[in-house]
């Protein structure tokens, strides 16, 4: 359960897989030992620094949920990459994404999830290239790289079919919580079409 968080995830996992070895990451370290202690989960401090991101092992299934909602397109594609990394052969990695439902809520008045004027900038941004981002406005509190994003389902398709040993097992819009659209990738350490040869 990457960016685990104080394990809102962690417990659904927990008893669906009883057995199951589970491990759970964030960046505060109070919340990871409610997990570990509560869930009985293997938990690390994760951090910012997606270069810097190291696991101590290898996942059948990494759950991400609302990470990447969070970060900017050169962030995203970052952490994709390291994610598929940590994956055992034909493990899956799972995440959630901000698409089209949170664009026609924010129109709709309803929310413009705490980034204020910069909202347009995230509107631009998606409408153009498909993934638009903005900073948390100054008095929440966060730095620089960490506010919200909206992506367009072709933006990460195009994202995951550029990608070799990749096979998009899932695509569902507004699958958690009736909210974040939620995509499944598996790891399949293999080119999964080739282009025929001439013969053919």
């Amino acid at each position: 359960d990457f960016g685990c968080g104080a394990g809102r995830v962690t417990r659904w996992l927990r008893a669906a897989f009883p057995g199951a070895q589970i491990h759970g990451c964030d960046v505060r370290a109070q919340d990871l030992e409610f997990v570990r202690k509560r869930f009985a989960a293997t938990t690390w401090v994760s951090g910012t620094d997606v270069d810097a991101l190291s696991a101590p092992a290898s996942y059948d299934v990494i759950w991400v949920g609302s990470v990447f909602t969070h970060l900017s397109a050169q962030s995203s594609v970052l952490l994709f990459e390291k994610l598929m990394t940590w994956l055992t052969p034909g493990g899956i990695l799972v995440f959630s994404v901000h698409g089209r439902f949170v664009l026609h809520r924010a129109n709709a008045g309803n929310n413009i999830y705490g980034v204020g004027h910069r909202w347009l900038n995230v509107v631009q941004g998606y409408q153009t290239v498909g993934f638009g981002y903005g900073d948390y406005a100054s008095e929440f509190g966060f730095g620089p790289g960490y506010g919200i994003s909206l992506s367009k389902s072709g933006w990460w398709l195009d994202l995951i079919e550029s990608r070799a040993g990749t096979r998009l097992s899932c695509l569902t819009e507004r699958a958690w919580d009736n909210h974040h659209d939620v995509i499944a990738v598996q790891a399949t350490g293999c080119l999964l079409y080739t282009s025929p040869s001439p013969r053919d």
